[in-house]
Order: C-alpha cells, then structure tokens, then sequence
C-alpha cells in the first residue's frame, strides 16, 4: 500500500533504499507515485459495485502477526499506508 508498487506486481526498490534515508542521509528514492497502492485498492473496491462508503472503513489485521525487529528497538505491524519515511 505504499509508494513503492510499480503497478505490474513488483515493488520499487533503489540500490540505497529510502527507507534508510532519515538514518544516513543519502538514501535514493523510487519514482512510483506514493498514492498507487491506495488507488488500486479504491479501483478494485468500484469494480465490486461499491459506489459510497458511509461511517468508518476498519481493516481486520489478524490474518497477518506483528513482530519486532532483531534488535526490538521497532515493532512492524501488518498494515502499512505509503511507507515512505
């Protein structure tokens, strides 16, 4: 779901991930737009029929376990929306 979806089923990945930019400073960033994954979804969710969504949208995450890093330090949850840091 976040800025890294080519739209062909791949993820975008540079030879300096930016994930690591806030640490070191020289990260290189991908060039799909941070809002694909999102459109996607809404694409999909039209396609199904659905036209208006009133009150909240929930996103059940129990299918998918949370875990924290080697280190503990961070823990990484199921549910990512546009990971660029």
């Amino acid at each position: 779901m976040g800025g890294r979806d080519t739209g062909n089923d791949t993820v975008a990945v540079t030879d300096f991930d930016h994930c690591d930019a806030n640490n070191l400073g020289s990260a290189i960033l991908t060039s799909p737009d941070p809002l694909a994954g999102l459109n996607k979804l809404a694409s999909q969710v039209v396609a199904a029929g659905i036209k208006r969504v009133s009150g909240d949208v929930i996103v059940d995450d129990r299918l998918f376990k949370q875990f924290r890093v080697p280190n503990q330090l961070l823990q990484i949850t199921p549910i990512v929306i546009n990971d660029i840091a």
